[in-house]
């Protein structure tokens, strides 16, 4: 399946990797930024593979790094306006495949896998909270 993404981004310049870090900085919402821990928090990535992703995607103009103005040492990822853009042209690639390769798959089918993937979606971002708040209450 990473092979058929390649594949459909390849046609706006994206590799998988590049794509994953501005649709998350497209999630995250206004203003489209996030500091890099998040990103290293929310994926199975050392914080060396993030560094790395974060410079291709800067070098090509897509995000921008800025202080953190709540931490002299850190930095905030932004995603640009022309990062934004791709973003979204890429997410409407991305959701046509997909739509693509279910289309063999019927419809009650489609709509039972999408119950159980938002369940386990659920699942997996309550999990992340206790997590984020047991780690708040530990300091």
């Amino acid at each position: 399946m990473l092979s058929d993404a390649e594949k459909w981004l390849a046609p706006v310049g994206l590799s998988f990797e590049s794509f994953s870090l501005i649709v998350t900085l497209r999630r995250s919402g206004p203003p489209y930024e996030l500091n890099p821990t998040a990103f290293y928090r929310e994926s199975l990535l050392s914080s060396g593979a993030i560094t790395n992703r974060i410079d291709r995607v800067e070098a090509e103009g897509l995000v921008k790094r800025l202080p953190d103005p709540n931490d002299r040492r850190g930095t905030i990822v932004r995603l640009t306006p022309k990062g934004r853009a791709l973003a979204d042209r890429a997410i409407k690639l991305h959701f046509a495949a997909l739509t693509e390769a279910l289309s063999d798959v019927d419809p009650s089918e489609r709509d039972r896998l999408a119950k159980l993937l938002s369940k386990l979606l659920m699942s997996v971002e309550e999990r992340h909270e206790r997590e984020r708040e047991n780690g708040r209450k530990r300091r």
